[in-house]
């Protein structure tokens, strides 16, 4: 009875040290996962930085372009990069772009500017109204141009020059803007 005793004894104690084993395996898993999961996460950021820092000399060489071949660019560029590279360009010198881009296309390109995380929603809903044309900048009411307008004016301001509009790539209709030039005797 002796032998069968010490027999159980010593499979109770094989049973103790494998289960002993498969936890400090199932925790070494743990922390390799874990580390594992770390380490994507390190790679995604560093990726991240990296296409920040393509987007920004991008930008930086759009800014220094003419708006309207930068518009051009643009128009022809997917959406995504395109907004990516607007989200990184000086504001002003991107609000010069953005007057010689077609509605259309601009309006694609906020759309994923709106949909960007690295945007806050104010700014996208300023950006969306500014391309869209909606609420953006009422103008003041159009002074309308007539003969007894012009017959009143003062006789050094008789002559009118008209200039042309900036160009603009959208349908809307083009409107000459008039304005008083003084007359050189």
């Amino acid at each position: 009875m002796r032998p069968q005793h010490e027999r159980q004894k010593q499979l109770d104690n094989r049973e103790k040290a494998l289960k002993d084993e498969e936890r400090k395996i199932e925790t070494l898993k743990r922390e390799l996962t874990e580390k594992m999961e770390a380490l994507r996460a390190l790679q995604v950021c560093a990726q991240k930085e990296e296409t920040d820092k393509k987007y920004k000399v991008l930008a930086k060489m759009y800014e220094a372009t003419p708006p309207e071949k930068a518009a051009m660019i643009f128009e022809k560029m997917e959406r995504k990069m395109a907004a990516e590279i607007m989200l990184r360009m000086n504001s002003k010198k991107a609000g010069a772009i953005w007057a010689y881009i077609n509605r259309d296309i601009g309006v694609g390109i906020v759309r994923e500017i709106t949909s960007s995380q690295s945007v806050d929603a104010a700014s996208a809903t300023r950006i969306a109204i500014e391309i869209s044309g909606e609420e953006f900048i009422k103008p003041k009411r159009a002074q309308r141009v007539s003969e007894e307008n012009i017959a009143g004016a003062d006789k050094e301001d008789t002559r009118a020059e008209v200039t042309k509009p900036e160009p603009s790539r959208s349908k809307e209709k083009e409107v000459l803007h008039i304005k008083p030039k003084k007359r050189q005797d």
